[in-house]
């Protein structure tokens, strides 16, 4: 959580100018670091009682004066705090950043940390004088296949903040039997759908290295047979037919128009007359708050950076799938993901 400056410290900072404001990114950044270290070290699972920082460095195998002085970091900023002689995590921990909250999202900083930011430092300045990075982040994932686990971790981790919101919404054909899940990584979605659907099955397709979560997912809710991965490239492998509903989830935003055009005619042909295509992603124009505003634009400018794309206009959008054969179009925004819609479109 970001440091929360007083009344005062407030208005020194950001009303009259007495002080630079930068100076709370620094301190933000240093929060994140923090907080990314201390999910690697388990140290909020552990806190899943109240402990001394002696017992506590025990638990984790850590040096308890350098302990101290990250539970000090992590207290300025929210994460833990006293009680007594003995450290607890606090409520907002609880429920973000722990595996019994209502969603953990520390793997999504873990992320950042080790696949955004590292990408980043290599290709950020090129991408702004030149446009575009010389390759994309799943080329460079592919040189680096240790990564692949922790990003597709990290997209796991911030899909927990709307999976459930997201397929309450989905409208799936009566009687629909078969899913694909194109470019569905985590397979989250996927699971979710066939776990609240009994009749379902689903097909996750995405790079061959991206799939280990998925699989973990699969395995770990007892799906593997009604759910499969494939491997492969779905812009040009074949992805198989007759589907009754196929996933497009934050899969636009790595592709430019006519890469968006070809792939809904793809889906079109992959989908049973009547099906339903499901399009999740970031849209221009997102986000109505500050905090909105502010997630989108780095979200736009870390595409940039990545894949050398930018997100689409949502009519645009629209078009493009009434163009590919699909009708009804029904568009859904998400208050848990400022910018962010949820598209839905029947097969003529």
């Amino acid at each position: 959580m970001p440091v929360q400056p007083n009344l005062l410290e407030r208005l020194a900072l950001f009303r009259f100018d007495r002080a630079p404001s930068a100076i709370v990114d620094l301190l933000d950044a240093g929060s994140f670091h923090a907080l990314a270290l201390a999910h690697d070290l388990s140290v909020f699972a552990a806190l899943d009682e109240p402990r001394s920082v002696g017992a506590l460095a025990t638990e984790i195998d850590a040096d308890p004066t350098a302990l101290g002085d990250l539970l000090r970091v992590l207290a300025a900023n929210g994460y833990v705090e006293r009680d007594g002689d003995a450290v607890v995590r606090t409520a907002a921990t609880e429920r973000w950043l722990t595996e019994d909250g209502e969603a953990n999202l520390a793997p999504w900083f873990t992320f950042w940390r080790d696949v955004v930011f590292p990408f980043w430092n290599e290709h950020l300045e090129t991408t702004i004088r030149e446009g575009r990075p010389p390759l994309t982040l799943y080329e460079w994932l592919t040189a680096n296949p240790t990564l692949w686990p922790t990003a597709q971790r990290g997209f796991r981790a911030a899909a927990t903040l709307i999976v459930d919101p997201v397929v309450d919404e989905i409208a799936l054909p009566g009687g629909a039997r078969t899913l694909l899940d194109l470019g569905g990584g985590h397979g989250l979605y996927a699971a979710e759908l066939c776990e609240r659907n009994p009749g379902l099955s689903a097909v996750v397709f995405d790079h061959p290295d991206a799939l280990e979560v998925a699989e973990t997912e699969i395995r770990d809710r007892g799906l593997a047979d009604r759910i499969e991965t494939r491997g492969g490239d779905y812009r040009t492998d074949d992805v198989g037919d007759g589907y009754d509903a196929v996933l497009l989830f934050n899969v636009l935003h790595g592709h430019d128009e006519a890469e968006v055009r070809a792939l809904f005619e793809r889906v079109h042909e992959a989908l049973a007359p009547g099906g339903r295509v499901v399009v999740l992603d970031q849209f221009q124009g997102g986000g109505r708050m500050n905090l909105g505003r502010a997630a989108v634009a780095l979200v736009s400018l870390t595409y940039r950076a990545t894949l050398g794309r930018g997100v689409h206009d949502a009519d645009a959008v629209t078009d493009w799938l009434r163009a590919a054969g699909f009708a009804d179009v029904e568009r859904t925004g998400l208050r848990r993901d400022p910018g962010s819609e949820l598209l839905q479109a029947t097969r003529r």
